[in-house]
């Protein structure tokens, strides 16, 4: 089994044997840390992307959806930018783990 297969083995039982929801820690408002879970994550992200405010009346149903395919992107990238640092949460984990040993 390659270096890489193993890993994803490895990654995917720990995501498995979580009894609640992974989370990850970022900061949140006023500097204090706040751990959220992936769809939280990607929710805050993509309502906080204030893109309807630049919607023009006279072009309403063009740009409406344009907006919309660009917070379906900011979802897309928020869950990946999410899933990076859930796997780096992982690493360190393990790493801390295996320095007990």
């Amino acid at each position: 089994m390659d270096k890489i297969s193993k890993e994803f083995l490895e990654l995917s039982e720990k995501i498995t044997d979580v009894e609640q929801e992974p989370t990850i820690t970022v900061e949140g408002w006023f500097g204090k840390d706040k751990e959220v879970t992936r769809e939280e994550y990607v929710k805050l992200w993509a309502d906080n992307a204030t893109l309807y405010r630049l919607i023009d009346y006279s072009q309403l149903e063009y740009m409406q959806a344009w907006a919309k395919s660009i917070k379906d992107d900011i979802a897309e990238l928020a869950g990946y930018s999410w899933d990076i640092g859930y796997n780096r949460k992982l690493k360190r984990e393990d790493k801390n783990e295996k320095s007990k040993s």
